[in-house]
């Protein structure tokens, strides 16, 4: 029986090959990373209890990080504690909105691979494609996820919320911090834009509510003055 040497187009698909399932770890990590990423979380975070009366009141534009709280989110500061109401993904979806962009991404460097492997244009053309599905992803998925939710509820108080103490928040983070954790790599056609807009975002880690870890909430404040009054607040 004699054995078959291993020719260069057979060498170019063991090593596409092996690229494309690296990189398909690499996304299921990286998935993970961002969602569940975060350190424990410190006790006393509440679901489902609305904003309270009284207390420092805000409003702001929530980034797609992993607390899931997204669009146009009120927040309300009062007794040394945080209460946030806007719309919030469930994390089956979150996962999903990250995921697709972690699997799509592979598949774009694969083909990249690919390219360069067999240097044939046609695969430039996939890659092409699996740039545009991943743009297409990110874009209607953050407007059909967060968006939708916030026009159909009508009112505020029909939306999700959270509240947990300010002793609880770490990590807080003014301008480009907020897409720590690797969620900056996933949306990277996003991520220079979003970046040179964020001078008034304040980033930080905080229980989710839902699982026993922090999530990264990221709120973009209407101008400086808001911010500082947020962290004026938060020192009590």
């Amino acid at each position: 029986m004699s054995i078959k040497p291993v020719t260069g187009g057979t060498m170019h698909t063991i090593v596409v090959g092996a690229a494309a399932i690296a990189l398909l770890i690499g996304a299921v990590w990286l998935t993970r990373h961002v969602i569940d990423g975060g350190a424990e979380s410190a006790p006393g975070a509440v679901l489902g209890q609305g904003l309270p009366a009284s207390g420092e009141r805000f409003e702001a534009f929530g980034y797609r990080t992993s607390s899931r709280f997204g669009s146009t989110i009120d927040i309300v500061i009062a007794d040394e504690h945080v209460h946030i109401q806007g719309p919030r993904v469930p994390r089956a979806v979150y996962y999903l909105f990250i995921g697709g962009q972690c699997l799509i991404g592979a598949a774009l460097f694969t083909v990249l691979a690919a390219s360069l492997a067999y240097l044939h244009w046609q695969w430039l053309g996939w890659a092409l494609l699996a740039l545009f599905a991943h743009y297409l992803v990110g874009s209607l998925g953050a407007a059909a996820f967060w968006e939708l939710p916030r026009m159909t509820a009508m009112s505020s108080a029909k939306l999700p919320s959270i509240s947990f103490p300010v002793s609880a928040m770490r990590d807080v983070r003014v301008g480009k911090g907020w897409s720590r954790r690797g969620l900056g790599i996933v949306i990277l056609p996003f991520t220079k834009a979003i970046d040179s807009m964020a001078d008034d975002c304040i980033s930080f880690d905080a229980p989710d509510g839902t699982t026993p870890r922090d999530v990264v909430y990221a709120l973009h404040f209407p101008d400086a003055d808001e911010v500082e009054r947020f962290l004026t607040a938060l020192d009590g």
